[in-house]
Parts: structure tokens; C-alpha cells; sequence
């Protein structure tokens, strides 16, 4: 398990603290930086960092978004911060979502190269049945070009008899 060292400041509200212990905790856990996280809250990483160094305690909007941005409710979050300001490490961490099933997704893309492989021989199927009727009509128009062009050779109705 890796330690995070998370620094508390005596001259703020618990509430403060409690919400400045999650915000310091997720970002070293998640590895999320100041801009990234003040790209989402819509501020600078600067601010961030400010709020994250206790500086500064930010509006009660970017403080939403910033729990919002971890996937939690602002209560939550601020509840969450107590827990690990108090160390209670039975429920430290929230529950995350299940991850993408990959053996699923490795079926997936297999049934998709099939499907594309599939795909691929019909058009290869359907260019040759193409290319034969082409040939085909071409062998008739030839034919028929032919016969016309051939002198009438039938009899016209002499039997020799006058």
C-alpha cells in the first residue's frame, strides 16, 4: 500500500480541512495534476495548486466541481476527507466502478474481424460473379454480331419445280 502524506493547516475550519485532506488525497492517489484538474473546475492549475497547498479555499461552486470531477457527491467528498484525516482505513476508499470487461472486448474485436473478413469475401465473391456476367454478355453480344453479319443461308422456296 503506498503512503500518502496529507498536511493539515490548524487555522481552518474542519470543514475546510476535511475537504482539503480528500482533495490532496485524490489527486496524489489518482495522479491527477492542477491543470488537469483546473481544465475540468474551469480555473487555473495555479488555483488549484493554491487550494491544494490550503492558500486559498476556493468557491463553493469549484469545490463542487472538484468532488464532481473525482465521481463523488460534495458531501461525500467532504465526508471522505474526514475518514482520511481520522485514518479510518476500513473505507477509506470509495467504491470504484467495475473496469471494462476485457475478455469481452477481445471477443468483441474478434467477432469484428470475422464479420470484416466476411465482409471482404462477399465483395471478392461479388467482383468475380460480376467479371463472369461481363464476360458472358460479352460472348453474346459477340454471337449476335455474328449472326448478323452471316449471309442468309436458308432456302427460299425453290424446290427445282416450275
Amino acid at each position: 500500500m503506498k503512503l500518502i502524506v496529507v498536511k493539515t493547516n490548524t487555522m481552518k475550519t474542519e470543514f475546510e480541512n476535511d475537504f482539503l485532506f480528500a482533495m490532496r488525497y485524490k489527486m496524489a492517489s489518482e495522479g491527477v495534476s492542477g491543470d488537469k484538474l483546473g481544465n475540468y473546475v474551469g480555473c487555473t492549475g495555479a488555483h488549484i495548486l493554491k487550494m491544494k497547498a490550503g492558500r486559498s479555499p476556493g468557491s463553493e461552486a469549484i469545490r463542487r466541481k472538484i468532488s464532481e470531477f473525482f465521481g463523488m457527491s460534495y458531501e461525500s467528498f467532504i465526508e471522505f476527507g474526514r475518514k482520511v484525516r481520522r485514518v479510518e482505513k476500513p473505507e477509506l476508499e470509495p467504491p470504484t466502478p467495475d473496469p471494462l470487461p476485457t475478455a469481452g472486448l477481445n471477443e468483441l474485436y474478434r467477432t469484428i474481424g470475422a464479420i470484416e473478413q466476411r465482409i471482404q469475401d462477399l465483395k471478392t465473391d461479388m467482383d468475380n460473379r460480376y467479371k463472369a456476367l461481363e464476360k458472358k454478355l460479352a460472348e453474346q453480344e459477340m454471337r449476335t454480331q455474328k449472326k448478323e453479319m452471316a449471309p442468309d443461308t436458308k432456302q427460299t422456296g425453290t424446290d427445282g419445280a416450275s
